[in-house]
């Protein structure tokens, strides 16, 4: 069998709590996604963690997979958004190089066709999804764009989002990016600032990516085709259709004003964002 017929070593990296990831997630990621490769569960440290009689469950359930569950130790950013990246660089060190293909994936999806055709695509360069909206848009949902260095937020905030909850491609260039969004991540460490990173590496920094068609990934709360999507994005195992939009609107403000002064008391450089 020559190299180009071999199979494609695929991981797929998710966390979050174990409610939805074991009756959503999992059912429809090794049903209609019918995913064969590796994948590691990063358990929440709360009350939504996976007990030993959960992961018994899983593994019974899914006896012929790979599954392997990590527990962090605790939280040191102040989200699991922007922690993820911390841990995914921390088990991805001494294990990346044993596979062609790494996924990062949310656990609030659902998927509805075969996914093996996107590793392909994504073998040799990250693959993206981007939303509908624009970045200047995210402070409906209290993103702290103001902590972000302005020529940052200036060259992301007229783009349309490109949404870090599924970003797939080769191993290499997984962990690189994930070992870069940990060190700027250390001392900016807000709920969605990852997400704002990631936009910039690929606006600002010209980072190479594929865009992906949205079927790959689309968010539920955008127009998609039922019939295509592969993975829905659920954004939170909620209905965000039953929010009251003018309240969002209202609470954005709010905390605008707050962090307006937050970002003036300090001087918005590049430079807070990497270790020293």
């Amino acid at each position: 069998m020559d190299s180009e017929s071999k199979p494609l070593r695929t991981l797929i990296l998710t966390i979050g709590p174990k409610k939805f990831l074991m009756e959503n997630m999992l059912p429809s990621l090794y049903g209609a996604g019918q995913y064969n490769g590796d994948l590691i569960i990063v358990s929440n440290i709360n009350e939504n963690k996976f007990l030993p009689e959960d992961v018994a469950a899983v593994l019974a359930k899914y006896p012929d997979k790979k599954i392997t569950f990590h527990y962090p130790k605790e939280i040191l950013y102040k989200s699991y958004g922007t922690d993820r990246f911390r841990i995914y660089e921390y088990l991805l060190k001494p294990i990346y190089q044993n596979y062609d293909v790494i996924m990062s994936i949310d656990y609030d999806v659902e998927f509805f066709h075969p996914i093996a055709p996107l590793f392909e695509i994504c073998k040799d360069t990250i693959g993206v999804t981007r939303e509908h909206w624009l970045n200047e848009m995210i402070v409906e949902f209290k993103w702290r764009w103001q902590m972000l260095p302005d020529d940052y937020w200036q060259a992301i905030r007229t783009q349309r989002i490109i949404n870090n909850g599924m970003f797939v491609g080769p191993a290499d260039q997984m962990y690189a990016l994930l070992k870069t969004c940990t060190n700027y991540l250390e001392y900016e460490n807000y709920w969605g600032m990852e997400q704002m990173l990631f936009n910039a590496f690929v606006y600002y920094e010209k980072m190479e990516v594929q865009y992906l068609d949205p079927k790959w990934h689309s968010v539920a709360f955008e127009p998609y085709d039922k019939d295509t999507v592969v993975i829905l994005h659920h954004c939170g195992p909620h209905d965000w259709k039953v929010k009251d939009p003018m309240f969002k609107i209202i609470e954005a403000q709010i905390q605008k004003e707050y962090w307006e002064k937050e970002a003036a008391k300090k001087k918005r450089s590049r430079l807070i964002f990497q270790k020293h």
